[in-house]
């Protein structure tokens, strides 16, 4: 048995994961998980926030909340918000940081200085 890996943007809200479960676990139970399900695991796995992905993403923390819990669905357009959100695009790696800190240093500098 062998599962192929699937692109974030093979996925719909509907989209289903297969997953052999180990045997040690659940004697080999398949599982299905869906974005939703994803979505919230990746948030809790790395300490985010709806919060914070809401802002991230810029779809209404309500429209997050509410998607998340499975009472409503999402428009295509915020779903591949989400997708996005869940490759880390809207993520900063550490050189981009370190830029944003030199600029803001150096802006501080050229304020402070008086020719």
């Amino acid at each position: 048995y062998s599962i192929k890996p699937i692109s974030f943007f093979a996925l719909n809200q509907g989209t289903k994961f297969k997953i052999k479960k180990h045997k040690i676990w659940e004697n080999n139970m398949d599982e299905t998980l869906n974005i939703r399900e994803i979505t919230n695991a990746y948030l809790l796995y790395n300490g985010l926030t709806v919060s914070y992905m809401s802002r991230a993403t810029r779809i209404p923390n309500s429209t997050l909340r509410d998607w998340l819990n499975g009472k409503i669905n999402i428009s295509t357009k915020n779903l591949s918000k989400v997708k996005q959100f869940l490759k880390g695009d809207f993520l900063l790696d550490v050189s981009a940081i370190i830029n944003e800190l030199l600029l803001q240093k150096e802006i501080a500098e050229d304020d402070n200085r008086t020719d």
